[in-house]
């Protein structure tokens, strides 16, 4: 299976169609993370009628799976709307939320809608962890709260775990917690700069050798989840350093809440176009040089990237 897609993946990257859509519907959020990524800029956002023309555009462009993201989506009052444009346009969907907005409104519509992932960041065991990467008293029981009333109703969904230098040692009593009532745990170590290039984020990357011991007191963990598989696919997809070292700009596109176009969304802005201004189909199609630059770029152009001992590791 993971090699039939392997081949899709491939085709998609040489034939430059964005399989993969990421929009960003909101930069607004009802917490104040430690770590957030996002800034806020002073135009308006995308209207309702902005997103989903977007979605029509991407479905066009040969999108399947769409990731819908803010901010806190929840915190725009046309989410159910724009989710059930994304169902129309037939994308494979995820979703991911700070999970403290959601309610039984919310959880009647997910379980008619079927969305097919949801994802509910966490960052702690316990409310005093959780809510100190937040900033907001009160966001480790609401979000807990979300993740029993998805458990409940039975609906598809996965916890994420953030891990960062302060929290990496709490993550071992979530992930036996979670063990209980069968809950999906995921671990993500991906902290990145803030979209106008502060690199203050980075600052809370959990360090070496603490990552060393985590890796090392959680390889049970690791063994019973996707991230083994996801080395072996990495490699088996990639057996030759000449390879491209990723999607963006090829085979993923994301949109930022104001109708910039970016190959990812750890790229800056202005490297493609805004829909506001051209469709997506001529930003996508578009042989501005830098974005040239991105699409052709490989492990080996990278210093240090060619030659690493551990490059069949690498899940770049």
């Amino acid at each position: 299976m993971r090699q039939s897609f392997a081949k899709v993946d491939k085709i998609c990257r040489d034939k430059l169609i964005p399989l993969y859509g990421h929009i960003a519907v909101t930069s607004k959020c009802n917490l104040n993370c430690i770590h957030c990524y996002v800034t806020k800029q002073d135009e308006p956002e995308l209207t309702t009628r902005e997103v989903k023309s977007c979605l029509r555009q991407l479905s066009d462009l040969g999108t399947l799976f769409l990731a819908i993201t803010g901010g806190e989506l929840f915190t725009r009052k046309d989410i159910f709307d724009i989710l059930a444009c994304a169902k129309k346009n037939k994308f494979c969907i995820t979703i991911l939320t700070n999970g403290t907005l959601i309610d039984k409104n919310c959880i009647k519509f997910l379980k008619r809608y079927g969305i097919k992932a949801i994802g509910i960041s966490l960052y702690g065991d316990n409310e005093k962890l959780h809510d100190k990467v937040t900033r907001v008293k009160g966001s480790f029981l609401n979000t807990m709260k979300a993740i029993s009333m998805l458990n409940e109703e039975k609906i598809t969904f996965y916890v994420k775990y953030v891990l960062m230098d302060c929290n990496w040692q709490s993550f071992r009593k979530v992930a036996d917690s979670f063990k209980k009532d069968g809950t999906r745990l995921i671990c993500s170590g991906n902290i990145t700069p803030k979209e106008d290039r502060k690199k203050d984020p980075l600052k809370l990357t959990i360090k070496g050798a603490n990552l060393r011991k985590f890796y090392m007191s959680n390889l049970d963990f690791a063994k019973k989840t996707e991230f083994i598989d996801l080395i072996k696919y990495s490699r088996d997809r990639d057996t030759s350093p000449a390879n491209y070292i990723c999607k963006a700009g090829r085979a993923e596109v994301f949109i930022n809440p104001y109708g910039e176009v970016k190959p990812c969304i750890v790229f800056p802005s202005g490297y493609m176009g805004n829909i506001r201004r051209n469709s997506l189909k001529s930003i996508w199609l578009n042989e501005d040089p830098t974005l040239r630059w991105v699409r052709e770029l490989k492990i080996n152009s990278i210093p240090g990237c060619k030659d690493c001992k551990n490059l069949k590791y690498c899940i770049l």
